[in-house]
C-alpha cells in the first residue's frame, strides 16, 4: 500500500478480511477496502471500478498461488502488471485459466518483485524508512530477540494467528 501511494497511485484497492490488517492498509494509503469473505474479489473490484480493470495488482497474501495470481491477472488490464511478493511454499505449481490471458492474444506482465532487484531495492527501502517517508513500526506486531527466536518468528508467520502481521527478530 505504502509503495503504491509513494509512487503516486491515485486509487489503491486493498483486499483482506482481518480488521487489523485492513486498518493498516488504510493507514498506508488504501482508498478502498475489499473483504474477500464478503464475496468474489473480482466481482467486488469490478463493482468498485465500474467494470474497469486495474493498471497493476500486487499479490501479497496467502492461500493458493493459482487462485491469488489468477484473480490478480483477471482484474488487471491488457498491458498491466501483476507482481507477486508472497512466498507460496505449499504450492508445487501455478495453474492459470486461459481467460486471464484472453486465450493467449493479449499481453500482461507477471513478475516476482524483489527477485532481481536485490540490494538496490533494499537500500532504497531503507532510505525511505531512514528519512521518515515510511513508518514500518505499525507492522511489527511481535518483537523477538536473538537468533534463537528465528524459528519462533517463522512459526508465528505460519500460525494464521489473526493478531500477527509481521514478527521482527532483533539480533545483536
Amino acid at each position: 500500500m505504502a509503495a503504491a501511494a509513494l509512487r503516486g497511485a491515485g486509487r489503491i484497492i486493498a483486499v483482506g478480511s482481518r480488521p487489523n490488517t485492513m486498518a493498516l492498509a488504510s493507514q498506508y494509503g488504501a482508498t478502498d477496502l475489499v473483504d474477500y469473505k464478503q464475496g468474489d474479489v473480482y466481482e467486488q473490484i469490478m463493482a468498485l471500478t465500474g467494470g474497469v480493470q486495474v493498471d497493476s495488482a500486487l499479490v501479497a497474501s496467502g492461500g493458493s498461488a493459482s487462485d491469488q495470481i489468477g484473480t490478480a491477472m483477471k482484474i488487471t488490464k491488457f498491458g498491466g502488471h501483476v507482481s507477486a511478493v508472497s512466498g507460496f511454499f505449499d504450492d508445487e505449481t501455478v495453474t492459470l485459466p486461459m481467460d486471464v490471458w484472453n486465450y493467449g492474444v493479449m499481453e500482461k506482465f507477471l513478475t516476482a518483485a524483489q527477485a532481481n532487484q536485490g540490494r538496490d531495492y533494499m537500500e532504497r527501502l531503507l532510505l525511505l524508512i531512514q528519512n521518515g517517508k515510511l513508518d514500518t513500526q505499525p507492522l511489527a506486531t511481535h518483537v523477538l530477540h536473538g537468533w534463537d527466536s528465528l524459528a519462533v518468528s517463522l512459526d508465528l508467520m505460519r500460525s494464521r494467528d489473526q493478531s500477527v502481521v509481521k514478527p521482527v527478530v532483533i539480533v545483536g
